[in-house]
C-alpha cells in the first residue's frame, strides 16, 4: 500500500498530534486513517485505540498503558468524531499532553469537530478509481492564525487495506476512550506531583465541578430535578465556552486585520 510523497504530511501529523479528515460519506476517510496508522505509526510501535473495530484495534483499553517514561504510544482514531467533539473543552481535554505522553488523535468525519481540531486537515481531492486505476490524490494543509502551509500526496494500491475493518460498522460512542484518556492524563500529572482536584481556578469558575458532575451522571437514570440541574449546567458551560471561543476568534481576526493593514501600509509606502 505505497504512499507517494506523503512523508512530509505524516511527519506534520506526528508533530501536530491531531488531524481532521473531512469528506463525503464513503469516500475513504476511515480507509486513509487506517492506512496512515499501518504505514507510519504501527511500525513505530504505536497501538491503535479506536471506536471502530479493525484487525489492529485494541480490544481492551487496559492493554494500553503508560510505559516507564510516561508514554502511551497510541494512535487514537475516533471515527465520525465530529458528531461527538464539537465543544472546545472536549478537544482541550483530549489534547492535554499529546507530545509529552506520545499519542496522536485522528478524526475521520463528515461532520466537523470543534474548530480548534481543524488546524490540520487531510482530504481526498481526486481519484482514478472510476477508471479502474487504484490511485487517490490527497491534499493537506495547516492553518494557525497567519501561519499556513499545504501539500499533497498520492496513495496507490489502497485496496490492499480492504478487509482490515468493516466499512459497515457504525462505530461505538467514544465515551470510554475519553474517560480512559482523561484517567491516563491524571496519572501522568500525578507522576509530577500535580493534583487536579486542587485546581482552585477551576473550582472558582465552577467548570471543573459542573463538568465532573455531568460526566458522572452520563448514562444514569435521572430524576426530574436532576434533569433540570443537568440542563442548567449544560447551558451554563455552553455559554462559557461560547464566550471563550468568541474571544479567541476576535483575537485571531484582530491579528489578521493588523497583518493586512501592515501589508497595505508597506505597499502605499513603496508607491
Amino acid at each position: 500500500m505505497p504512499f507517494m510523497g506523503a512523508q512530509v504530511a505524516f511527519a506534520t501529523l506526528h508533530g501536530y498530534r491531531m488531524v481532521w479528515i473531512p469528506g463525503a460519506f464513503g469516500n475513504g476517510k476511515t480507509l486513509l486513517s487506517m492506512g496512515i496508522y499501518a504505514q507510519y505509526f504501527q511500525p513505530r510501535g504505536y497501538k491503535l485505540v479506536s471506536n471502530t473495530r479493525s484487525i489492529w484495534t485494541e480490544e481492551s483499553l487496559d492493554n494500553v498503558r503508560m510505559d516507564d517514561n510516561g508514554h502511551l504510544k497510541a494512535f487514537i482514531l475516533i471515527d465520525e468524531g465530529g458528531q461527538y467533539f464539537t465543544d472546545g473543552d472536549d478537544i482541550r481535554e483530549l489534547l492535554r499532553n499529546p507530545r509529552k505522553m506520545d499519542y496522536v488523535l485522528c478524526f475521520p468525519s463528515f461532520h466537523p469537530p470543534h474548530r480548534s481540531a481543524q488546524i490540520y486537515q487531510m482530504q481526498p481531492t481526486w481519484s482514478f478509481r472510476s477508471a479502474g486505476i487504484p490511485l487517490i490524490h490527497f491534499d493537506w494543509y495547516v492553518k494557525i492564525g497567519q501561519y499556513k502551509t499545504k501539500g499533497g500526496f498520492n496513495w496507490v494500491l489502497f485496496q490492499e487495506m480492504y478487509g482490515t475493518y468493516s466499512s459497515q460498522n457504525p462505530g461505538a460512542s467514544p465515551a470510554s476512550i475519553r474517560k480512559w484518556l482523561s484517567a491516563q492524563n491524571k496519572l501522568f500529572r500525578e507522576r509530577f506531583g500535580y493534583d487536579d482536584e486542587d485546581d482552585v481556578l477551576d473550582n472558582q469558575e465552577g467548570g471543573s465541578v459542573a463538568g465532573d458532575w455531568l460526566r458522572k451522571m452520563e448514562g444514569e437514570k435521572l430524576t426530574a430535578e436532576e434533569r433540570r440541574v443537568q440542563d442548567l449546567l449544560q447551558s451554563a458551560l455552553r455559554a462559557n465556552r461560547d464566550s471563550e471561543d468568541n474571544l479567541a476568534l476576535m483575537e485571531e481576526e484582530t491579528a489578521e486585520l493588523e497583518a493586512v493593514l501592515a501589508r497595505s501600509a508597506k505597499r502605499r509606502k513603496r508607491g
